[in-house]
């Protein structure tokens, strides 16, 4: 199961509304004798989250690094994915203790080769712009939307993310 959970939110996920339908989620696993999977939750634009903890986000922080190895995570079998544009050096230290973080990836801009492969992969239709400097992945989604702001259709199947083998 996969919540993306706006950051906003983040400290109401030890109450009812948030907490019950995850325990309910479990209950229902355990019920139906299916493999018990994690529950994946999602946290777009954590910045305010990641950051050293001071007095606006210090219940975000305590909440993070509660679900991440606190009573609830560990009987949810919660994971947690955040996304940030911080650099590792700007967490609060607790959140890169050993033990806490178990995996950091980064996703440096596309070179212009890179950039117009996958481009290429996503809208073989249309002309491909001239990369001249390195691009993110949101700039090329970009460069494929049209106008009005609706993304073409993509009936190619070409895929989009990484492999991990």
């Amino acid at each position: 199961l996969f919540v993306n959970l706006p950051v906003s939110l983040l400290p109401d996920i030890n109450g009812p509304t948030l907490l019950e339908p995850l325990f309910d989620f479990k209950n229902y696993q355990a019920d139906s004798n299916s493999e018990s999977k994690p529950i994946v939750l999602i946290l777009e634009d954590a910045d305010s989250v990641l950051s050293p903890r001071m007095m606006d986000n210090i219940n975000q922080v305590h909440t993070l690094l509660n679900l991440g190895d606190g009573l609830v995570g560990q009987a949810l079998n919660l994971r947690v994915i955040a996304t940030t544009n911080q650099k590792q050096r700007e967490f609060d230290p607790a959140l890169v203790r050993p033990g806490r973080l178990c995996t950091l990836q980064e996703f440096p801009l596309l070179t212009p080769e890179q950039a117009e492969r996958c481009f290429k992969n996503l809208a073989p239709e249309r002309e491909i712009p001239n990369f001249s400097k390195p691009v993110s992945l949101a700039q090329i989604y970009k460069d494929i939307s049209h106008e009005d702001g609706n993304v073409i259709n993509r009936n190619n199947n070409a895929s989009v993310g990484f492999r991990v083998n």
